[in-house]
């Protein structure tokens, strides 16, 4: 999308509601207070990445973004943030938290609890939003995960990785693999929050199971073209039982073999849609990710995306091999 809004152009009493239009259209309900004393500018800009998304402040002036609870039984928000400071001290009180986020920090947004976050000088910063229900993870987990960004392994890839994707934002939001796009950013994010809350455990005791279920679906991902993945492999790995390991799949509701297969599905659908692989045949893609009979893949593909592999093949112009 780009350019979600720039005040420049407006007039100077139009803007505060106009930034506030912005903010309810791309989160959820807040209120929004100007800070006195200082002109009101803002430039806003957003890309979907089919479900996930990047909305960055490019610059504002002063403003206080407060969430209340009753805003939030109003209207209960999809959304799960974490964001990059980019310029400015920002000051935030989420309940527990209450700290000053300096540039270059990390801060993390449950859109379903209550907060005041802003700042007093003009401010930047980019926020990656994932599906909230996607991340399947406890609210306490969340919570205790907000609360404890700095102590992940992860808090510097994930800077990393939000400046990664705002500098590709406008050719990923054009990626036809928009809905995997969508999921790496929501594992990356389940990670970001399972670590920080599994190193900031007091007792050093055994792995948080969600933790554990986030590890086991990084190795999922990691190892979709083995075709020997399953469950065994997967316990093995972890050094769990495979009584612990469905037990662990289904207190959180997931199959493990469907899990597995979905995701294969996934790479075989981009890969059928990439120019890069024209040259392969359908068989060939899908056994380079674990699909050894084609009629068992075929039928598994149409039940999944209601067209067969060929006519998905035909309809992205890569070939009807």
């Amino acid at each position: 999308m780009g350019t979600l809004l720039d005040t420049d152009d407006m007039p100077a009493q139009d803007r505060l509601a106009a930034i506030t239009e912005a903010v309810h259209a791309a989160a959820a309900p807040h209120h929004v207070i100007a800070e006195p004393g200082q002109p009101i500018r803002a430039r806003f800009e957003a890309w979907d990445f089919g479900g996930a998304g990047i909305y960055r402040i490019v610059r504002s002036s002063g403003i206080r973004m407060v969430r209340t609870a009753p805003q939030i039984r109003r209207g209960p928000s999809p959304a799960f943030v974490v964001a990059l400071r980019e310029r400015g001290v920002a000051y935030r009180n989420c309940g527990e938290v209450q700290d000053r986020i300096e540039p270059g920090q990390l801060f993390a947004v449950d859109m379903n609890a209550p907060f005041d976050i802003g700042w007093r000088r003009t401010g930047a910063h980019t926020a990656l939003m994932v599906p909230l229900d996607a991340l399947a993870m406890s609210a306490e987990t969340v919570r205790r995960g907000v609360g404890n960004l700095p102590a992940s392994p992860l808090y510097s890839v994930m800077s990393g990785f939000i400046a990664s994707m705002v500098a590709s934002a406008d050719e990923l939001g054009a990626d036809a693999a928009g809905r995997e796009i969508a999921a790496a950013c929501t594992e990356m994010v389940r990670a970001l929050l399972a670590s920080a809350v599994g190193k900031g455990a007091a007792d050093g005791g055994a792995i948080p199971a969600e933790l554990l279920l986030t590890q086991i679906r990084e190795y999922i991902r990691a190892n979709l073209a083995d075709p020997e993945l399953g469950a065994e492999s997967i316990a093995r790995a972890h050094s769990i039982s495979l009584r612990q390991l469905y037990k662990l799949c289904a207190s959180a509701g997931v199959s493990l073999e469907q899990s597995i297969i979905a995701n294969r599905l996934e790479r075989v659908r981009a890969e059928l849609s990439s120019p890069a692989h024209s040259h392969l045949s359908i068989a060939s893609v899908a056994g380079r990710w674990g699909f050894r009979d084609p009629s068992h893949f075929a039928r598994r593909f149409r039940a999944a995306y209601g067209i067969t592999p060929r006519e998905w093949r035909q309809a992205s112009g890569t070939g009807a091999r």
